[in-house]
């Protein structure tokens, strides 16, 4: 655990002495020092560190790795073709299991840091969350579906990229249908088309809150939505197959727990204040008088192509999946590839809060709770075992 508090106190110190909310040349070197600090973390851990690495990755890179190309789409395998390719290539270059650690960790911690650098307003707070928020974790354990995620990503950026329209959706469209030959999940992606084009307004604010109460509070209304995602799963010809892995993953105990409210807590926090801040809604936080006029009116510029109404989108989506995650938490598997647009959501959220002392205070807020239930959850060898098996960390060269 010591090895991940030394990477938060390097993220916050690296913030004063580059200063990258001032310049563009000090957001490019925190980037650049981010990339290094957290790939490299990630590139050279011991194969112990992550649950899914340690108990089926490892090994069988060492089984699939040398497989001829006429087997990579007939062999009997849980694993998706296009991930073990990935083992493949990965063997062409060594058929040592820590550079196929390496490799991954620095593709998916680059993308990462890329997609963070170009789109969010204050890149030291998106880093800090990447690792508080145990996204970083999630990267050093579920393989396969953060190499889809980078890629739809990517595919993500494509779409709001400046080519011919008719080139963007091809690129995009083959660039997701690779994403599920990595990891099944990610035909979610084309999603991704559909809310590029839907409008979040205040009725839909409204009525996604109302919808998100009562999934969280009414178990009549939860289990009636419950049921219809059953009938949804188990009609499917292609994910009745999935089904029984999706049942088999129902927690048996209360399902407010700890971990479960912290990676719900934070995007609902960031959609209702999202929602306040930049859909028009008459409220300014200040402690100082003023114009409140030119405060409601003042034009804010954001950088990155995403537009808001797809954001918002993206993290309701998020609220409701966490909602119902709660009772099944595949659910939250999905949530994955909508989580980069919190940190961009959040950056905009905060640049639009009027008063600087304001933004000062949630900004401290932010780091403080986030790295106290980052503390709380991973010092817990237990807890953390459950979830990522992250801790301790050990470099491939420790016994």
């Amino acid at each position: 655990m010591q090895v991940y508090i030394v990477t938060l106190f390097l993220l916050i110190l690296f913030d004063f002495l580059l200063k990258p909310r001032k310049t563009q040349q000090g957001k490019y070197r925190y980037a650049i020092f981010s990339y290094i600090l957290l790939g490299g973390l990630s590139a050279l851990r011991k194969y112990t560190v992550g649950n899914d690495l340690h108990y089926q990755y490892y090994g069988n890179f060492i089984k699939y790795h040398d497989l001829p190309w006429k087997y990579i789409y007939t062999v009997k395998t849980r694993y998706e073709p296009g991930f073990l390719t990935f083992f493949k290539l990965v063997g062409m270059v060594s058929e040592n299991p820590q550079v196929m650690i390496a490799i991954h960790s620095l593709f998916v911690v680059g993308v990462f840091i890329f997609f963070m650098y170009k789109n969010c307003e204050d890149l030291p707070l998106a880093v800090y969350l990447f690792v508080t928020m145990n996204h970083w974790f999630q990267s050093m354990v579920i393989l396969r579906q953060m190499l889809a995620v980078c890629i739809v990503i990517i595919a993500t950026e494509i779409l709001y990229g400046k080519n011919h329209w008719l080139i963007r959706y091809i690129i995009f469209s083959i660039l997701v249908l690779l994403a599920i030959s990595m990891h099944y999940s990610a035909i979610v992606g084309f999603v991704f088309i559909l809310i590029k084009h839907v409008k979040f307004g205040k009725t839909m604010f409204l009525m996604s809150t109302v919808i998100g109460y009562l999934l969280f509070v009414s178990n009549t209304f939860f289990d009636w939505g419950m049921e219809q995602v059953k009938n949804i799963l188990s009609s499917s010809r292609f994910l009745s197959k999935q089904y029984s892995y999706f049942s088999s993953q129902l927690l048996q105990e209360s399902k407010y727990t700890m971990s479960g409210l912290y990676s719900f807590v934070p995007y609902l926090a960031t959609f209702i204040f999202a929602g306040i801040l930049l859909m028009g809604w008459r409220v300014a936080f200040s402690i100082r008088p003023g114009d409140w006029q030119a405060r409601y009116e003042r034009k804010v510029e954001f950088c990155g192509a995403y537009s808001n109404d797809f954001l918002m989108n993206s993290i309701m989506i998020i609220v409701m999946a966490r909602i119902l995650a709660f009772s099944l938490p595949v659910f939250s598997r999905f949530t994955q590839y909508f989580m980069p647009f919190e940190y961009v959501l959040l950056g905009r959220v905060m640049k639009k809060i009027y008063s600087p002392m304001i933004r000062r205070i949630c900004l401290i807020v932010i780091y403080v709770v986030t790295a106290c239930a980052f503390y709380m959850m991973n010092s817990n060898l237990n807890l953390n075992a459950k979830m990522t098996g992250t801790v301790p960390y050990k470099f491939f060269w420790e016994y």
